[in-house]
């Protein structure tokens, strides 16, 4: 049923997909978790802790059974009514009910069941380490498909600018107020700017390609992707300490909780081995009755005659087992160390993450800042360029200079700006340990 459930969202997801022309970052997201095959793969594993956590609970549990037998005998035997030898052919049959409960094993198990938990925990939280990666990822090649389209769009609007400049010197050639060599440079300067749009429009297009791989998705360059996404991406006012998020982080992200599950975990399966030195007390149980052809009485009546029952105690004291115990509680303090080591790997993980996401988070801050100074001077040292060039007071070469220049800083501007806003998301996921 879960399997039907699940291919009737994916079918809903393609046929939304094909309906649609726009792709937003939440619909992104959205659809990569819903298709990553390695997600899949870990739940699939929790599953299966999980189960092996109810296995562990059920031995726990008294074990009660019913027991019957039929037996034919003949030739020489014993008669179980008279306890006197007979030599006949009888049968004979038996039921009975068995009961083992353990009282007391060292809370051995119990220990392991809560090894179990906090390791099923610990997973859980991987799991949610898994998706938050998968939603950077995905944000990530968002933001850069986004930034590689407006930079396509640039390119188009300098070939369109070139192209007017094209038919003015044109027609002030025709006037006889320029030299046709002018149009020429222009026309040289056009398949330039063509062959940069070629190449950005393939970027735009592999920024894309790349995106649907992260979620798994055919490819479809059709679609396009929501602009809009921007609007909630604004400057961020100051710059940040990595001093300031270390704390919060060290609380929030899933990647720490787990190694210190972990840690918790490994303490119990240190109990649990431990628990192997002490005794164990179980309780035992038995009631049956059995018929005989040896006998006269009606079948009823002999199971009734039968009747019997036992219980009883049963103590375990382990004096020698060959140090067998003494080695697991040795492995297990030693897996406790392993985990503490890698609670300590992931806090520096964690710390060298934030260190260079804050550093990268200020310099783009930064660098967006001085390109929007480098675009509107540019622009300002464009609009005179064009101004003399249109007046014959500028030469091509001059001209062209100041139109690169400035889609230069366009460009600068455009990749600073997405790469500040790709980092203000992580930063915003370390202050709130989620996505």
């Amino acid at each position: 049923m879960k399997r039907l459930v699940k291919l009737a969202l994916l079918l809903m997801v393609v046929s939304s997909l094909k309906a649609q022309t726009k792709l937003t970052l939440e619909e992104c997201i959205r659809i990569g978790l819903d298709n990553n095959l390695a997600i899949k793969n870990t739940q699939y594993q929790m599953d299966l802790a999980e189960s092996q956590l109810a296995q562990t609970r059920s031995r726990m549990l008294p074990n009660l059974g019913f027991g019957v037998g039929q037996s034919v005998n003949f030739g020489r035997s014993i008669d179980v009514n008279t306890n006197t030898f007979i030599d006949q052919l009888f049968y004979s049959n038996g039921m009975g009910f068995n009961l083992n409960a353990p009282l007391f094993n060292g809370f051995s198990m119990q220990n392991q069941a809560k090894q179990l938990s906090f390791n099923i925990k610990a997973g859980i939280k991987d799991v949610e380490g898994s998706r938050n990666l998968l939603r950077r990822n995905i944000t990530t090649f968002y933001l850069q498909a986004l930034a590689n389209e407006e930079l396509a769009k640039i390119a188009e609007e300098q070939m369109n600018t070139t192209r007017q400049q094209i038919d003015l010197a044109q027609k002030r050639v025709a006037a006889g107020v320029a030299n046709e060599i002018v149009v020429y440079e222009l026309k040289a300067q056009l398949a330039n700017e063509s062959f940069n749009a070629v190449n950005t429009r393939n970027n735009a297009d592999m920024a894309k390609v790349s995106l649907f791989q992260q979620m798994n998705q055919p490819v479809d360059l059709s679609l396009n992707l929501d602009p809009n996404t921007m609007g909630a991406l604004e400057k961020a006012p100051e710059k940040l300490r990595a001093t300031d998020l270390y704390s919060t982080a060290q609380a929030a992200l899933p990647e720490v909780q787990a190694a210190n599950l972990r840690i918790l975990g490994s303490e119990k399966a240190i109990e649990a081995a431990k628990g192997n030195f002490l005794p164990q007390l179980s309780l035992n149980a038995s009631y049956s009755a059995f018929f005989s052809s040896t006998r006269t009485e009606p079948y009823f009546d002999q199971i009734n005659a039968t009747r019997n029952g036992s219980t009883g105690l049963s103590l375990n004291i382990p004096l020698f087992q060959g140090g067998l115990v003494r080695h697991q509680v040795s492995q297990a303090e030693i897996n406790k160390h392993i985990a503490e080591n890698r609670l300590a790997e992931t806090q520096n993980q964690v710390r060298r993450e934030i260190e260079e996401a804050v550093q990268n988070f200020n310099a783009t801050l930064q660098q967006w800042t001085s390109a929007e100074d480098q675009v509107s001077a540019q622009s300002e040292a464009q609009r005179m360029q064009e101004k003399r060039f249109q007046a014959g007071t500028a030469t091509t070469a001059e001209y062209i200079l100041s139109r690169n220049n400035l889609l230069q800083a366009q460009g600068n501007l455009v990749s600073a700006k997405y790469r500040h806003l790709v980092w203000k998301m992580v930063v915003g996921f370390y202050e709130r340990g989620a996505w």
